[in-house]
């Protein structure tokens, strides 16, 4: 994979959104990329949605239960959230989510710039039960119709995010606004876990600078 292709596809893909090109000494992905099996992915599409469900409302203790059932692993910040309730940003994690559906081809839609995740995402996702009487979604039937999306594809969405990242920043520090983009925090969230599906880095460890 030619990662100077990837960025001049970026950059065609930032023209479209009327957003100026990065500037030349933004670095290229590194090349040594670690993709994640798509059981991983819809592993860890299980914790978002559950994290996403508690900053939502939804009983933490519920929570925890059907995570355990799954033999679904938190991220540190995520098992403080069930334990103490404490909310930081985790009303954005349905954004990374979207993108983790995406990369295991549960949604067709690819995360676009100008509009939020879909409102029917949770349909195609595993879900703890919402109500006593159901089970929810388990990661197993979910992952009887997921399959990763190429390599190639979840790169590419990575570096325009990185390069639209940076842009949104050096916006806002520079007073300007942004036509179509959205906000810094979907951005942000997304990125995230594009970072997570192309490198082998812990959640709670994803640089998220520009």
């Amino acid at each position: 994979m030619n990662l100077g292709d990837v960025r001049r596809a970026s950059i065609g893909a930032m023209k479209v959104l009327g957003l100026d090109a990065p500037p030349d000494h933004l670095p290229l992905l590194d090349a040594n990329s670690s993709p994640r099996q798509v059981e991983a992915i819809v592993q860890r599409a299980a914790a978002l949605s559950a994290v996403a469900a508690v900053a939502y409302g939804y009983p933490r203790d519920h929570a925890a239960r059907w995570l355990s059932h799954q033999s679904v692993e938190l991220a540190p910040s995520e098992a403080q959230l069930l334990a103490t309730g404490e909310v930081s940003d985790e009303q954005g994690r349905p954004e990374g989510l979207f993108v983790l559906a995406w990369a295991a081809s549960l949604v067709h839609q690819q995360p676009q710039f100008d509009s939020h995740c879909p409102e029917d995402l949770v349909r195609e996702v595993p879900r703890p039960p919402r109500q006593q009487d159901e089970d929810g979604v388990g990661v197993s039937d979910v992952l009887a119709r997921a399959s990763a999306r190429p390599t190639a594809d979840v790169v590419q969405l990575l570096d325009t995010l990185y390069c639209v990242h940076w842009a949104t920043v050096d916006a806002g520090l520079n007073g300007r606004r942004l036509p179509t983009v959205l906000p810094l925090w979907v951005i942000a969230e997304r990125r995230r876990a594009a970072e997570w599906l192309v490198y082998d880095h812990a959640w709670d460890e994803i640089d998220l600078s520009t």
